[in-house]
């Protein structure tokens, strides 16, 4: 065949000489080398070679200045924006290199802030885990460093112990807020988590703002923050005021690991706690207290529950609240001047801050509070929606928590824990506040009733032998919740007529035995006890008693009509005797003394108050030996407390002195039977030594009065019983003299014998 017209053309390409076009130039042999070359600059910008900085500007190892770092937290790479956490400094930049910068100029983080927070909070829903871990460690860090506000009223500092305002902060808070918010809502589940230890850390420092109108629907912080964690737990709920069927908001179908689970549950159970505390303010009154909340419902009124509430409290601990100050000659240094409380002395201070205000604004509104101000129909719709996830969580983690002998993880105990502590803080509520109209809550009632139900078989709930310190307080923790809940099952009770479901009395019945077994657990626990086999008996700490103390109430305050054959008489009888045997054994030195003299005072005073309403009354014999030998305790009690605990003897003191004041037909003898004991708290004589002075000149001027004043009210009533026969004036007498001798010559000298003239 012939070859083809390209074979052709191409083997005659080889001698074929190249034309020159017009304009082109003669081309370079294919084997040429090209020798050119070009010079260029090499830029800078970001290196410290070039950049002329200030030698008195603070820097890192690696030299870098506060704006370099901050403009580190926008680079597009995560290492750089995170920085590499190491013991070689040059490897630190970004949020690290912030924390170095910071801490090693401290006074360099005020006038800095707001750059180092603006810039911080975009990176709070930063996609890269390690950015947000290290900004995570950043805060945990930077903000105890802020200076805290300083209250404007003590009291008020006790009654919101809970608030630690930064006030460094609060301007920043609702940005904080924001960015955190919106984390909560990310596509990526990592991000949502980690945005909920965000918020933990901002309900330990700012709770308020936190919390601020979370249940208001819709608008406010705290009402974005609980959506957030409903849609994690695939719980969303749009609330409002308005019946209606729930509507389901959450789209996210992602399941929870049990760890990302529990980090969500336990902050859940933080906020709701830190907003029911927000609102039962009462509970808050100066320091570590007993909670009195539940007594109010007990009294014709708010105003009667208010004016028992004023006979215990420690008014001269508050260092003058409401404003009043005695006269001195020479002016109070101004660190050592009482901060006032109302608002009418705003006046006299010219440098109050705006967290001041906001202070005084807010003791003014708790103060004129009546009642609970939680919203009862937002707290019974979130209950509702939240039910199912609390049911399904138990379900799910309780057989091998409690199964005997097993080995359960950590994260197992703690996700049934965090189930009763959130079901604790909300039925809590509910049932606080819908305690005068029981039948608006029947719906949450039924929903307790079936937490209860599910939780009842494995009450007390008991640790295996092979447990440590740990689990066993995870345990304790968990019978005291469950103790709590039946509390408010009490207070929820159906009202006369009511019928039950039939299909419910199998969860009825082990409900009632379950509260048998709480009887019989607080009895154990008070008496120091073992309350389950194998777990080692341990006295009650304050937050322990504490939780106890309204448990104990709903038991001994149950109506006639609601005693049933297993809730007598006889039962709720050995939980007041047990509750003063503890309260007379435990040590002065104790922390718990003051919670104990604080609930049984009032336990003893109650039927004196004649706009009491309830039901308890300490009529019996044994109650009558129990609270005897306790009243007869309290002088010991203030011998060794002396000068230490000023709070604790005021309150022991105002007890005594309303006690013989309000007893007129026991007064007599009970004051007969102090009076001697009251003796060695002024002097004594000792065979030796001769007079040793007690506690009591020791004590400051206000504390003297008052000791004064419950001696001379026990010395007349003493007087009236041995007039009557029923004691002989030894005790009186020695008593008089002893006062006499030890205050005479001093300036409590005209007080006493103003109280008592009788020489």
């Amino acid at each position: 065949m012939p070859k083809s017209s390209k074979k052709r053309k191409d083997k005659a390409a080889d001698f074929t000489k190249a034309k020159l076009k017009l304009g082109k130039g003669k081309q370079l042999p294919s084997n040429a080398v090209d020798t050119s070359f070009k010079a260029g600059s090499i830029a800078l910008p970001m290196q410290s070679i070039v950049a002329q900085k200030d030698n008195d500007e603070p820097m890192t190892k690696r030299k870098l200045t506060l704006v370099d770092l901050l403009s580190h937290i926008k680079h597009y790479s995560p290492i750089v924006r995170k920085g590499k956490s190491s013991s070689d400094w040059s490897y630190l930049d970004a949020i690290f290199g912030l924390r170095e910068l910071l801490e090693h100029n401290p006074k360099t983080l005020e006038a800095s802030l707001n750059g180092v927070m603006s810039a911080c909070v975009k990176a709070i829903g930063d996609e890269d885990a390690g950015v947000r871990k290290a900004l995570l460690s950043f805060f945990a860090w930077l903000i105890p460093k802020l200076p805290v506000v300083r209250p404007l009223n003590r009291h008020l500092a006790g009654v919101m112990s809970f608030i630690r305002i930064k006030d460094a902060l609060v301007p920043y808070s609702s940005m904080l807020v924001l960015f955190t918010t919106s984390a909560q809502t990310h596509i990526f589940p990592e991000i949502r988590i980690d945005a909920v230890r965000f918020i933990d850390i901002l309900l330990e420092h700012i709770p308020e703002v936190v919390v601020s109108g979370w249940d208001e629907g819709s608008g406010k912080h705290g009402s974005h923050v609980l959506e957030g964690y409903l849609g994690i737990l695939n719980a969303g709920t749009k609330f409002s005021d308005h019946e209606g069927p729930v509507q389901a908001t959450s789209t996210s179908s992602v399941v929870l690991t049990p760890a990302s689970r529990l980090i969500v549950l336990n902050s859940l159970a933080r906020f709701l706690r830190k907003c029911v505390m927000l609102h039962d303010v009462s509970d808050q009154h100066f320091g570590p207290t007993c909670p009195t909340s539940f007594f109010k419902y007990i009294f014709s009124d708010d105003a009667a529950f208010q004016s028992f509430e004023r006979d215990l409290q420690p008014w001269l601990h508050q260092a003058n609240r409401q404003g009043l100050r005695l006269w001195t000659e020479e002016p109070i240094p101004e660190e050592e001047c009482p901060v006032y409380g109302d608002l009418e002395c705003l006046s006299r201070n010219p440098r109050w801050t705006l967290a001041d205000l906001e202070y005084a604004v807010c003791a003014a509104t708790s103060a004129s509070a009546d009642g609970p101000s939680v919203n009862f129909l937002f707290a019974c719709r979130l209950a509702r929606s939240l039910h199912s996830t609390l049911v399904s969580t138990f379900l799910d983690y309780a057989p091998s928590v409690f199964t005997p002998g097993g080995n359960p993880s950590e994260i197992e105990m703690q996700l049934v824990s965090a189930v009763a502590d959130i079901a604790r803080s909300l039925y809590g509520s509910i049932f606080r506040a819908s305690a005068s109209s029981i039948s608006d809550s029947a719906a949450a009632a039924e929903d307790l009733r079936s937490i209860l139900g599910y939780m009842a078989p494995y009450f007390p709930f008991t640790p295996s032998p092979k447990s440590d310190v740990k689990q066993q307080k995870i345990f304790q923790d968990l019978n005291l919740l469950f103790c709590q809940m039946v509390s408010f099952k009490l207070l929820s009770a159906p009202t006369a007529g009511s019928s039950k479901p039939s299909g419910k009395r199998t969860n009825e019945a082990l409900i009632a035995a379950a509260e048998i077994r709480v009887q019989e657990f607080i009895v154990q626990f008070l008496r120091g006890q073992e309350t389950s086999m194998g777990q080692i008996a341990r006295p009650p700490t304050v937050g322990a008693y504490a939780s106890m103390v309204p448990t104990i109430w709903s038991l001994i305050n149950v109506p006639s009509s609601q005693k049933t054959a297993t809730r007598g008489e006889e039962d709720a009888l050995d939980i007041v005797v047990a509750v003063l045997e503890h309260a007379t054994k435990t040590i002065s030195k104790s922390s718990v003394k003051q919670l104990t003299v604080e609930f049984v005072a009032r336990l003893a005073l109650l039927e004196t108050d004649w706009q009491y309403r309830g039901n308890f009354s300490l009529l019996g014999a044994g109650r009558q030996r129990a609270l005897n030998a306790w009243i007869e305790s309290l002088p010991k009690t203030l011998w060794e407390l002396g000068s230490n605990n000023l709070a604790l003897t005021e309150i022991i003191l105002r007890f005594l002195l309303r006690f013989v004041q309000r007893q007129p037909l026991r007064s007599p003898i009970v004051a007969s039977t102090l009076c001697p004991r009251m003796e060695p708290y002024f002097c004594i004589m000792h065979p030796t030594r001769g007079r040793i002075v007690g506690p009591f000149p020791k004590l400051p001027p206000s504390y003297r009065r008052l000791v004064l004043a419950t001696a001379a009210v026990m010395l007349v009533c003493s007087s009236a019983a041995s007039q009557s026969g029923v004691e002989p004036r030894n005790g009186e007498v020695r008593l008089a003299t002893t006062i006499q001798q030890t205050v005479e010559g001093t300036e409590d000298d005209v007080t006493w014998k103003h109280l008592y003239p009788r020489q």
